[in-house]
């Protein structure tokens, strides 16, 4: 992956997080949830721009509590039939043999 990919998949994801920050930033909120993964203390095979985006969110969650406001990184359990798990074998594969995945296995992609 060349650093302009790399790059552009984290701005999507931290941009988001950073505008939603900046927006509530005065706010008296009673939580402020993100979702990131396990990806971003582990990393995961081909995925290194989504677990450097991940690693992003859970900074900024520990940020904001530095800053005395409220905030959470959660870590939802990796599902085998969804998104980017779904279609790649190879991903699939890593996260098995790190005994990190949740809901049902499926049959490999027949290539």
């Amino acid at each position: 992956m060349g650093a302009k990919l790399l790059l552009t998949v984290i701005a999507l994801k931290a941009q988001g997080a950073l505008a939603l920050q900046n927006a509530l930033h005065d706010l008296d909120l009673d939580f402020f949830v993100m979702t990131s993964s396990i990806s971003a203390v582990l990393g995961n095979l081909g995925q290194s721009s989504y677990s450097a985006a991940n690693s992003y969110l859970d900074s900024l969650a520990m940020q904001r509590i530095v800053a005395g406001q409220v905030a959470t990184s959660l870590v939802l359990r990796v599902l085998l039939t969804v998104d980017v798990v779904s279609k790649n074998d190879a991903i699939e594969i890593s996260i098995e043999r790190k005994g990190r995945a949740g809901g049902s296995s499926r049959q490999p992609n027949k290539r």
